[in-house]
């Protein structure tokens, strides 16, 4: 348990100031109410008095001299105290309102910085780390899991705060009642609680791996459907994917409730027999003065009753948290170590700076990637100016789309250098910058659902400022203006989800239009013509030569009917 709460204490590091700052109200009000939880059960002594006893309390001179004083009878002397009862009553009750406002409030801000960091632990990685990332987990951890952390964390906050106000009201019994009274019922309390943590300690962190185990494949589950469900339909598997997710989702609810169940269950239990050791033990006590003298113990024990309805439900909340964070390890531990995996610093990407381009050099470039011991690319050596058009060809495997991603600065060489207008890269310092000289259209690419417009605008279009001739000859370049016409709202018109209301070949058109809107000075095309009728591809390419005549272009192709159309071919076979 100890490591367990020192893997949350080390979340603080991804947290954010404006997070931090609510710590110390949080534990200004911690404070403020367990005062007031000693106040309010050393009150309940003059409340109880007052009305059974009237002569015990007026033994204390300070009771005495204010009571004759104020010149008050007894009856008003009991609205007084019982007025200044509810009044301490209320204030207690306002702080531990503010107290659990401040833990929930500061669990969902550290939930959300979380999440922050654990998109930006995506976001800001390397490239190959994000392509061997299993998205499954990214989803389930960027959402559902969070939500649940969200949840632990109230209870990792409310864990704490109800030790100390669990210390607070013991010390507040132990002054004002009989100290045998409340030492029986505390131990027999504590030995209870902590018999139940040794029995159910195994059996949570089962429950906590596999919970966290079903939750991905959930998500997993979902994903396969949603991205094959053409397949799905066309063999009529629906049932069999129905019934999977069924069971996956039915044993993950099964395992949550049984986390709940250890949690929740012990609470009844330690109040009905709480009540029973106090009476037990009222009774002996009062037996063994047959019964006479009994005020004292009767005080003590309405002021051991009145603290018991307080500090049950505390040490219920300790334990709950306990089984919360216990019973949850194995998400809590994913998300950690996702969030650990970014330790790279945030680039500045704010700098808009478009530098001229020259030429870019590749020398003596080695590459193979971190799971395998065979280099994909040997020995390129390449040099790209200005204006080039360039083919690179190659069997299938041969390292086509590996040697543009260590163009564009995605991928680290495993030796040898790149040269940005004959300056040497350093990848790791400046790959940030080198990267804004793409623009990039892959096989697979990502069409929004929204506007065409908005699709060829892709996240430019959360600029205020829309350069509308850019956006014309994209339109134009990519031959999508008869497209675009057929369509009564034009370039307003909703695509679908993944383009599903168009065709492939116009998907990739929307595609190419994105990447030449962007105008960066180097265009790769990754088979970005393959879906594509011969005589759209042809007009597309002579168009690009034209409109775009100081665009360097790299193109991917199987094509050998287009090599026609380039200044220079790169042959990976040779």
């Amino acid at each position: 348990m100890n490591l367990d709460i020192r893997k949350l204490i080390k979340i603080k590091n991804s947290l954010s100031k404006n997070t931090k700052k609510n710590f110390p109200y949080l534990i200004f009000f911690t404070i403020i109410s367990s005062f007031f939880e000693i106040l309010t059960i050393g009150s309940i002594m003059p409340v109880i008095t007052i009305f059974i006893f009237p002569d015990i309390l007026f033994e204390l001179k300070i009771i005495e001299q204010i009571y004759n004083q104020m010149s008050l009878n007894l009856n008003e002397f009991r609205v007084i105290i019982i007025f200044l009862f509810i009044i301490l009553i209320l204030l207690s009750t306002f702080c531990r309102i503010i107290l659990l406002y401040y833990n929930i409030n500061v669990s969902k801000l550290i939930t959300s910085d979380l999440s922050s960091s654990l998109f930006n632990s995506y976001i800001f990685n390397n490239y190959e780390d994000i392509a061997s990332f299993k998205s499954n987990k990214i989803v389930a951890s960027t959402t559902e899991k969070l939500e649940i952390f969200s949840n632990i964390m109230f209870h990792f906050f409310n864990f704490f705060s109800s030790i100390i106000l669990s210390v607070a009201i013991i010390c507040s019994l132990i002054i004002f009642s009989d100290i045998n009274i409340i030492l029986s019922l505390i131990i027999f309390v504590g030995v209870i609680y902590l018999a139940l943590i040794f029995l159910t300690k195994t059996k949570l962190s089962k429950y906590s791996e596999y919970t966290n185990y079903l939750s991905n494949l959930r998500v997993k589950n979902l994903q396969d459907c949603l991205n094959n469900y053409k397949n799905i339909i066309l063999e009529n598997s629906m049932k069999s994917y129905s019934k999977f997710f069924f069971d996956l989702d039915y044993n993950y609810r099964k395992t949550q409730a049984k986390i709940s169940l250890i949690g929740y269950l012990p609470r009844f239990l330690i109040e009905a027999l709480s009540i029973i050791i106090i009476t037990v033990i009222t009774f002996f006590f009062l037996s063994k003065n047959n019964f006479e003298n009994t005020s004292g113990i009767i005080l003590s024990v309405g002021i051991v009753v009145f603290g018991a309805q307080k500090l049950l439900p505390i040490f219920q909340s300790i334990y709950l948290a306990y089984t919360s964070i216990k019973g949850n390890m194995g998400m809590i531990n994913e998300i950690i170590n996702l969030i650990n995996t970014n330790k790279e610093i945030n680039p500045d990407l704010n700098n808009k700076r478009k530098d001229e381009f020259k030429s870019l050099k590749l020398e003596n470039i080695n590459f193979k990637y971190q799971q395998n011991d065979k280099l994909v690319l040997s020995n390129i050596n390449l040099s790209i100016n200005k204006g080039d058009k360039i083919a690179i060809i190659g069997q299938s495997g041969s390292g086509k789309s590996t040697l543009v991603d260590i163009i564009m600065g995605l991928l680290k060489p495993s030796n040898g250098n790149i040269l940005f207008n004959d300056v040497n890269i350093d990848f790791d310092t400046d790959k940030f910058e080198l990267r804004k000289n793409f623009s990039h259209v892959p096989q697979n690419y990502f069409i929004l659902n929204e506007t065409i417009k908005d699709n060829i605008l892709f996240s430019i279009s959360k600029n205020k400022y829309i350069d509308e001739n850019k956006l014309n000859k994209a339109i134009e370049c990519s031959e999508l203006g008869g497209f675009i016409s057929n369509f009564q709202k034009g370039l307003d018109t909703i695509i679908g989800e993944k383009g599903a209301n168009i065709s492939g070949g116009q998907r990739q058109r929307i595609a190419l239009a994105r990447a030449f809107y962007q105008e960066k000075n180097i265009l790769v095309l990754d088979e970005a013509t393959s879906s594509l009728d011969h005589e759209t591809e042809k007009k597309i390419i002579y168009s690009l030569k034209e409109l775009y005549s100081e665009l360097t272009v790299l193109f991917i192709t199987h094509k050998k009917n287009l090599l026609g159309n380039f200044n220079k071919i790169i042959n990976l076979d040779e």
